[in-house]
């Protein structure tokens, strides 16, 4: 199981996620997942997260990195939606095996920095918003038909077994991203707690054999992109090194002499029978 949740905060989007496999039960639940992957063009990046049965998020997640690499032209994301919206409709359409027992969820998040929210009075525009257009979409994947439903949203967005808890965590965000509102310096620290504060309601929780790991967060920006790691938390933020080994990401806690290793999904192994989830 898993939680995936976006934010739109004026000019910055945060999206976090947990790394936790929990195999329904078919073995112990591990935390080895990276759940949230970027794509860039030139100008821009978007962010794409998951949840739901993982040997089909594997087929569709390696039919858009395909898609992504073939891909020449620059990001338009009122009209890329669309084209993820098919492009995951061409591996599930009628292809998903018998027995998928939920439907399997994506989000998309990216910003237009070029273009603002119009501001209307009357059904007429008289001027604009100051900070960047954003775009958040969620694909719905029918377990049964493959069929794909496009919904577009102000945000925020949750998807996952997390998202039983979605109004403490809208709160918690709420709550922990005003520390250094409109100082641009504090953009990093600011994600980093609303990531940490999100990952303690997990800690008690009901949801919490099925949700846990390190929590990843991306924060998009106008003018960049920042990723990071926070470790499982207590309350207290861990001092822990991130190191790269091909297209793993390894986190380790020299205190407690601890090892995460996160990979993507199409490189993390499954049982070859039953339904997989995250």
């Amino acid at each position: 199981m898993t939680v995936v949740a976006a934010f739109n905060w004026l000019d910055e989007i945060i999206i976090v996620a947990d790394s936790r496999v929990s195999w329904n039960g078919k073995r112990p639940p591990e935390d080895v997942l990276i759940k949230l992957h970027i794509f860039n063009d030139a100008r821009k990046a978007i962010v794409i997260g998951f949840a739901g049965d993982l040997q089909v998020i594997k087929t569709v997640m390696v039919q858009l990195n395909f898609k992504f690499e073939k891909y020449s032209h620059r990001f338009v994301l009122s009209i890329l939606k669309d084209k993820v919206r098919r492009w995951i409709e061409e591996v599930t359409l009628g292809k998903l095996r018998p027995g998928i027992k939920r439907d399997i969820k994506f989000i998309l998040c990216g910003m237009e920095r070029s273009c603002h929210p119009e501001v209307k009075q009357d059904g007429l525009t008289i001027g604009h918003m100051p900070w960047p257009q954003m775009h958040f979409y969620e694909y719905t994947i029918n377990c049964v038909s493959g069929k794909v439903q496009l919904i577009s949203s102000p945000g925020p967005i949750v998807i996952g077994s997390g998202a039983a808890l979605k109004a403490e965590i809208i709160e918690a965000f709420q709550r922990s991203i005003k520390f250094g509102f409109n100082l641009s310096a504090l953009r990093p620290a600011r994600a980093l707690i609303v990531t940490d504060t999100i990952s303690l309601i997990f800690k008690d929780s009901p949801q919490s054999p099925e949700v846990g790991g390190p929590f990843h967060y991306i924060c998009l920006t106008p003018d960049r992109l920042q990723q990071n790691y926070v470790w499982p938390s207590d309350g207290n933020f861990k001092n822990f090194a991130i190191t790269k080994s091909g297209t793993k990401t390894i986190l380790y806690n020299s205190e407690l002499n601890k090892t995460f290793t996160l990979n993507p999904v199409w490189e993390v192994s499954f049982l070859k029978n039953g339904n997989l989830e995250v």
